[in-house]
């Protein structure tokens, strides 16, 4: 955050390439991974996601403005939401990398309300149930539906630094963490390391890479200290696509790097394991 953060405005909108349009029985997902790397935001430091119908709001995930009050906690709606009513949760904002989720059920009017849930690192394998959503509300989305998407944050918080990652939109709760893997036919192959999927993830993740030739791999996982904490694949392998699982059973809670090395290359990406 700027060192002026009411004053310097930090906003980054951006249109999708098509409306997703307000249509009876659609649903539709967004989520985001946050971390903290200085200090919790406090008081009236707000960061957020937030959906856009042209210029107008439509809600925002993530820590409203509005709040005076030591231990922040996530808020989903207005970006001043206050320190109560539906938008605000009773989850405290901690320290760690965090997930945020949210499922807005489209009412296909832009008078009809659309159920609105939020999640914090739910299970990525399994659909969270609304019932155990750590914000419920209403959101008006015109019959246009959502066009933009923006990150904001400012607020009191000077010198605050955070990290967000992977914003996506998407129809499906599975759409969130799956990454499709290409297609080889009639395209030349090129040594690649894909994103994992799913991520984030819990216990178990599948990690893809392609090899130009024949050629000795070694696949390696580490901690973010360094550490490696799993090899997956050390030895021979025919040039092609090669899909191997991680299992992260016994490990906790956090970001992990796999690293990808050979003759034709080296490439590392990163991981979530949300418990």
């Amino acid at each position: 955050m700027k060192s002026n953060a009411w004053g310097d405005h930090n906003r980054y909108k951006r249109p999708l390439a098509a409306a997703w349009a307000n249509t009876a029985g659609k649903t539709y997902w967004l989520s985001y991974l946050v971390d903290f790397a200085d200090s919790l935001p406090v008081g009236n430091t707000y960061f957020m996601v937030k959906l856009y119908s042209g210029t107008t709001e439509l809600f925002a995930a993530g820590k409203g403005g509005g709040r005076d009050a030591a231990s922040p906690v996530w808020t989903c709606g207005s970006g001043w939401p206050g320190t109560s009513g539906d938008d605000v949760s009773a989850v405290d904002i901690t320290g760690d990398p965090s997930w945020l989720v949210v499922r807005i059920n489209m009412s296909g009017n832009g008078t009809d309300p659309c159920r609105t849930s939020m999640w914090v690192d739910p299970n990525p394998t399994t659909e969270p149930d609304t019932a155990a959503a750590i914000v419920k509300r209403n959101s008006t989305v015109p019959a246009g539906g959502i066009d933009n998407v923006a990150l904001e944050f400012g607020g009191d918080g000077i010198v605050t630094r955070w990290i967000f990652d992977e914003i996506r939109l998407a129809t499906t709760y599975a759409g969130l963490t799956t990454t499709d893997v290409p297609s080889t036919d009639n395209v030349p192959l090129q040594f690649a390391l894909s994103q994992n999927y799913p991520n984030p993830f819990n216990p178990t993740t599948n990690i893809s890479y392609t090899l130009v030739r024949t050629d000795h791999v070694r696949l390696s996982v580490c901690n973010l200290l360094g550490q490696e904490v799993a090899v997956l694949a050390n030895g021979v392998q025919d040039a092609g696509i090669h899909t191997l699982t991680f299992d992260a059973k016994g490990l906790t809670s956090g970001v992990y790097f796999y690293r990808l090395q050979s003759a034709q290359g080296s490439a590392s990406m990163k991981m979530l394991l949300l418990r």
